[in-house]
């Protein structure tokens, strides 16, 4: 029997997890910088953009759950079509109850890939899998420096990089593995043991970070800051969430 590279290093999965999660990173990033223009485009009041947050929210916890109970056709391929739906809508910008349901299926698709690679990489790499877990949560992050920068080059106009989202969506489609999910365990976990602990933690930790990549940058522009320079901050945010995740890769070798 022949032995490649790849049967010993999983190279598709470990190249369309990290694809996968850069285009999720971008997803929450652009939400921020945008509320304020939506706000504008809609005549919506005060705090109403933010229900976007909300139904993408909505849409990722449906599919978490989802996810946690094994239906067979939530693939990754599947994710990335609602990416790719989700984005074409909110890229529209026709009216703001679609955009509601835009971002929404962005979140079921948003919800699918974090379940999907999450597993996959626990279960095809191994003893590697923990480590190569954290580095893929990590590239996250690299999406979430790119979509406001792209922002600022569309010159404010989110459409464009929602646009350019759908695309990537689609274009992923044919790198991602073709079939169904593979076998993990699924259901509930047994909320009686001392690790429920940590899921609260872990729980709180995901409820701080939506509220800083969601309403951090309305934040500053509420405060005088322009949404260029909200946008560029939120960029500076998530490099430093990108260096410090990618570090804990490496010190774990050592702990």
């Amino acid at each position: 029997m022949i032995v490649t590279y790849t049967n010993l290093f999983p190279i598709r999965l470990f190249v369309s997890g990290l694809a996968g999660f850069t285009l999720i990173g971008a997803v929450p990033a652009l939400y921020g910088v945008a509320l304020p223009h939506y706000g504008r485009v809609f005549g919506l009041a005060d705090g109403e953009a933010s229900l976007l947050l909300g139904a993408h929210g909505t849409g990722a916890l449906a599919a978490v759950v989802g996810g946690m109970f094994g239906l067979s056709w939530l693939t990754f391929r599947l994710s990335l079509g609602l990416i790719a739906i989700g984005a074409a809508i909110m890229a529209t910008e026709a009216q703001f109850v679609l955009l509601l349901g835009g971002a929404a299926i962005i979140g079921a698709g948003f919800g699918l890939i974090s379940a999907i690679v999450n597993q996959r990489f626990l279960a095809g790499f191994g003893a590697r899998g923990p480590g190569l877990l954290g580095m893929v949560n990590a590239i996250y992050g690299l999406g979430a420096i790119l979509s406001p920068i792209l922002f600022v080059w569309a010159g404010g106009a989110p459409w464009i990089v929602f646009a350019g989202i759908a695309v990537t969506a689609c274009a992923l489609v044919a790198l991602a593995e073709p079939g169904g999910r593979r076998a993990a365990a699924t259901g509930l976990p047994d909320l009686r043991q001392r690790k429920f602990g940590v899921l609260v933690f872990i729980f709180l930790a995901v409820v701080i970070e939506v509220a800083l990549f969601g309403f951090g940058p309305s934040a500053l522009i509420a405060q005088g800051a322009t949404e260029f320079g909200a946008a560029r901050l939120t960029s500076g945010f998530f490099a430093a969430f990108l260096l410090g995740r990618l570090s804990l890769y490496w010190l774990t070798r050592w702990c």
